[in-house]
């Protein structure tokens, strides 16, 4: 059971043993009788003096070429005043044409449905230097996706699109790493409870915020600490092994908190070595990590995309569940526990989002 299944005490209803074994015998059976008709057709042509058909073989999907796509920014829902921007992947032929732009399409996805283009999986960022402002969070949502893909999305397994959501919080540059990293959390914690309950279903699924199903921080976010001028060449020129070199670029912290397990005060440190002392106890912070590492601190926790799309969250209906289990708690409809949702089978490829 995943952590969000535990928390809101979703069971997932598995078959039964004897339910297994009268599907298994359903479909032997029917292969039995797929054999016996090719075996008649086969009898059926040597009387007539025909020459016998090949066997039919199950068709293979054949690799599909990737349409080209683009980069589209727009608003993020938001439960307060802190502008914030989501930048996703969207097919060129959905796009308005723009003769402004420099590739002749709009930088801002289709007004007509467009929760149904919009990816699922949010991965929220926080701009907390003391210039942050809602044009600059506009577009590092728009460069991050763009200029960290190669690093992000290295894995084919796991290359279900996602959804960069950057939030300006500027804070004076005295804030300290603890402060900045607790308004944060706060921050993030207050905006899932807002979206969850948004009663368009559709609408609201996809603007949700994942969660970490590795590890043992049910949740992350990532905090820009300082950034300078030459930031979008620190996205361009990726190194994902630099995690604690200094940069001429700028620096973030990567933020585990809801820990499920605590470590000893001589035991938990971050980084760059701060007492465990100096954070809030079920939190785990990496901080001064360089912005050529950013792409890569992004491709560990888009880890999740698989488990979310492919195998669990969106396949057997939790995704589903938990909006409308925040639907009824908002309009005050007390729902029993255990919650079931019976197993759906094959389910496990048939909704990626907009991948």
């Amino acid at each position: 059971m995943c952590h969000v299944c535990d928390r809101l005490r979703i069971v997932i209803e598995r078959p039964s043993e004897e339910q297994l074994a009268k599907e298994a015998a359903e479909e032997e059976a029917l292969q039995r009788a797929k054999d016996q008709e090719w075996e008649q057709e086969c009898l059926d042509l040597v009387a007539q003096g025909k020459p016998l058909p090949r066997r039919r073989k199950k068709l293979q999907p054949t690799a599909q070429r990737i349409p080209p796509s683009k980069v589209v920014v727009e608003p993020a829902p938001r439960h307060d005043g802190a502008p914030s921007f989501a930048a996703y992947e969207i097919p060129l032929s959905l796009l308005a044409a723009d003769p402004e732009s420099a590739d002749g399409y709009s930088k801002s996805p289709p007004s007509q449905e467009p929760e149904k283009l919009r990816p699922k999986f949010g991965i929220r960022i926080y701009d907390t230097t003391a210039s942050a402002t809602a044009d600059r969070a506009a577009l590092l949502a728009r460069r991050i996706s763009e200029l960290t893909f190669a690093a992000r999305v290295s894995d084919d397994s796991h290359s279900q699109k996602d959804r960069i959501e950057v939030i300006a919080l500027p804070l004076p540059t005295s804030t300290t790493a603890r402060d900045r990293e607790a308004k944060c959390i706060a921050h993030n914690e207050a905006e899932p409870r807002a979206r969850l309950s948004i009663a368009d279903a559709a609408f609201a699924a996809s603007w949700f915020i994942a969660e970490n199903f590795y590890g043992n921080a049910r949740k992350r976010v990532f905090v820009i600490t300082d950034l300078k001028d030459s930031w979008e060449d620190a996205l361009s020129n990726p190194n994902r092994l630099g995690w604690s070199t200094r940069s001429v670029h700028g620096h973030f912290r990567s933020v585990g908190y809801d820990e499920r397990r605590h470590y000893s005060d001589d035991e938990e440190l971050d980084e760059e070595g701060d007492a465990a002392a100096e954070l809030p106890p079920d939190m785990v912070s990496r901080g001064g990590i360089n912005l050529e590492s950013f792409g890569g601190a992004l491709y560990d926790f888009r880890r999740n995309v698989h488990e979310f799309y492919v195998w669990h969250f969106i396949p057997d209906g939790v995704l589903d569940m938990e909006l409308a289990l925040a639907r009824a708690e908002e309009a005050g409809v007390e729902v029993q526990r255990p919650v079931v949702i019976p197993l759906k089978r094959n389910a496990g490829w048939s909704d990626l989002g907009a991948s």
